[in-house]
């Protein structure tokens, strides 16, 4: 069995702790907690040797930039090895709901390296071709929902290797609008050098920061910049910022490289008294597959007792079982969590079923299916109590999804009678691609998107009929940056990805152009310019030299295949001449000539009577026994 080394590090994740320890007086509800990812792990295969010591973080540095309500983050973390052998292994990281990877590099002969996108399935074969080879690239992909994964190998003995990690992500925001991040520290950990980062575009209001390290906020040229560099750290908690008390309507805009102008909207919607009638019967569709296993079932279980409606009960892990009458809530901790799960299967049983009502209790990662289910005509609510799951999956097939992650069981049950009204229509014109129609309408709704005209007014409105306040967008309002464009193209790609194989193209095409890690595509970083040659992968922009040399072989080996395919395309033609005009040459045949077989040649048709002169066609063919024949004169 493979042993985990627990490695805390900050940046990996930006989100909050599941616990409630951390009170930022003199504000009792805040920060708003989303789910916090599990801390990542890396994976290291057994070795026949002796247990060594564990891996330790030595450097790491992180950078965190907010724009309006979104957040890039950076980290760059230095590992060392202290065991007298060379370790290798996976480091696993899940990222918070909805972020994407963006940005993957490693060090090579001492220099950070940048990844370069590519088609995920080419990035695999170029990695494992490298690794066979004895020489190790370095590879990000993604796993499934919001897991990737990263290789970290060799580790040397006695020595360290750094990669660094970009991605990006929207703030969690609470019911009542206001939004905060959160980077997890090692806590307990001891970094040699640990060095912090937080930048904030100034205009929306004075962020707060708390937690460790005793950060405060400055103002620098537009910017609250929160900045230190710790010496032996060891950090007793997490850090977070905090943006309280935003306007109902929070409004961003950039203008990207290219000069696309991106811009992103957040509204509070207001919500409005509504009476739902609950269901009186409700199915309860149970995963039961090993992944489910943990103490986030009594969770569940407390949301279903506050429902006090009829329960049946479909438990499915690889195979569904029978539907049967569910009594007694708690019955359900004693059922036996193991397997994969094949959600499909389930979906086909309670399509079938005469149940109208259904809540699937599941993480939405299907392990056993490559197909998507189909709950028909059935009304299915998802619940999801788990960090590392696949929502956006659950929010495509399900007619809706509740957290249990960002709700208590009281709020929980009655999202559950009434379920959230929806972003229906933006009415304006002017703008393009926007992403986050059909979007629930918890706290905060956001939508992105490009903006084409040089004003735009816009109106969201949603299921319920409500519409919000006016919202009005200028291009010269816009700041130079790349965040929004890849909070677009993150909310396209997670979009996309539920649909990852008919989606293929749009996903590789976004993947190169923005930088993003997806179902589709991975970011690879390879050491010298013979590989990136071997395998047909532009080196990264960032590395400007070997670019040069790579598109200079490049050119250079399409200027030898043109000559080689144009010499072989002569000789061909200089052939066929040879043989046309071998073809075309007329022989005089005596009238009386008999053909006679060379010395040593086996000849079945010793004698061939001459039938006067021939030329062309009979001659060539008489001529076409081979080079022993030749006429003779009869005497």
């Amino acid at each position: 069995m493979k042993q985990l080394l627990a490695i805390f590090f900050a940046s990996i994740v930006l989100a909050a702790a599941q616990d409630a320890r951390h009170i930022w007086p003199p504000h009792p509800p805040w920060p708003p907690r989303p789910p916090m990812p599990p801390r990542p792990w890396i994976v290291v295969p057994p070795q026949p040797q002796e247990p060594g010591k564990p891996m330790e973080l030595r450097e790491m540095e992180v950078r965190a930039r907010i724009v309006g309500l979104h957040v890039e983050t950076i980290a760059t973390m230095t590992f060392f090895n202290p065991n007298h052998r060379v370790l290798e292994g996976d480091l696993q990281f899940p990222l918070p709901d909805g972020a994407v990877v963006t940005g993957y590099a490693l060090d090579i002969n001492g220099q950070m390296v940048d990844g370069v996108v590519v088609k995920k399935e080419k990035a695999r074969v170029a990695f494992e071709t490298e690794v066979r080879r004895g020489i190790d690239p370095g590879i990000v992909e993604h796993v499934a929902g919001n897991v990737y994964r990263t290789r970290i190998y060799p580790l040397p003995a006695n020595g360290s290797r750094k990669i660094r990690l970009r991605y990006v992500a929207e703030l969690p925001a609470n019911q009542n609008g206001d939004a905060a991040c959160f980077l997890p520290m090692p806590i307990g950990e001891t970094v040699a050098r640990l060095a912090i980062r937080v930048e904030v575009s100034q205009g929306l209001v004075k962020p707060e920061i708390g937690g460790f390290g005793n950060l405060r906020f400055q103002s620098f040229d537009n910017l609250w910049v929160a900045a230190t560099e710790l010496r032996d750290a060891k950090p007793g908690d997490d850090i977070w910022v905090a943006l309280p008390k935003l306007p109902p309507q929070v409004v961003a805009l950039e203008r990207a490289s290219d000069g696309e102008v991106y811009f992103a909207i957040n509204d509070l919607y207001a919500a409005t008294a509504r009476t739902t009638e609950p269901p009186r019967k409700l199915g309860i569709a149970w995963d039961a597959s090993g992944s489910r296993y943990g103490e986030h079932r009594q969770k569940e279980i407390a949301t279903l007792k506050k429902l006090g409606a009829e329960f049946v009960v479909l438990v499915f892990r690889d195979q569904p079982e029978e539907i049967r009458p569910l009594a007694d809530p708690d019955s359900l901790k004693d059922i036996a969590y193991d397997g994969g799960t094949d959600l499909a299967a389930a979906a086909e049983v309670i399509r079938k079923s005469n149940v109208k009502n259904w809540l699937l209790f599941t993480d939405g990662l299907d392990t056993l299916s490559d197909k998507l289910p189909d709950f028909g005509d059935k009304n299915v609510t998802a619940v999801v109590n788990q960090t590392v799951a696949h929502r956006e999956l659950l929010r495509q097939v399900c007619a809706h999804l509740v957290d249990l992650q960002r709700l208590d069981a009281d709020a929980a049950a009655t999202a559950i009678v009434r379920p959230s009204v929806r972003l229906t229509r933006i009415h304006g014109t002017g703008i393009s691609d926007v992403q986050g129609i059909g979007a629930t309408a918890d706290g905060r709704v956001s939508i992105h998107g490009k903006l084409t005209a040089d004003n735009a007014e816009l109106t969201l409105e949603y299921s319920d009929g409500h519409r919000s306040p006016p919202v009005k967008l200028h291009k010269k309002n816009a700041t130079d940056g790349t965040l929004l464009a890849s909070v677009w193209a993150a909310k396209r790609v997670n979009q996309l990805a539920v649909r990852a194989d008919a989606n293929e193209d749009e996903l590789l095409a976004l993947g190169r152009r923005f930088g993003i890690v997806s179902p589709a595509t991975s970011l690879i970083v390879l050491e010298n310019l013979d590989q990136y040659l071997r395998h047909d992968i532009e080196p990264p922009a960032s590395l400007p030299d070997l670019r040069r040399q790579w598109n200079e072989r490049k050119a250079t080996m399409a200027k030898e295949e043109k000559q080689k395919q144009a010499g072989k395309l002569d000789r061909i033609v200089a052939l066929w001449k040879e043989r046309v005009a071998w073809w075309e040459h007329g022989y005089n045949v005596p009238p009386d000539f008999k053909y006679k077989a060379g010395p040593g040649a086996h000849d079945p048709h010793p004698l061939v009577e001459g039938a006067g002169g021939m030329t062309g066609g009979a001659a060539r063919r008489m001529f076409a026994f081979g080079g022993n024949a030749a006429p003779v004169e009869q005497r």
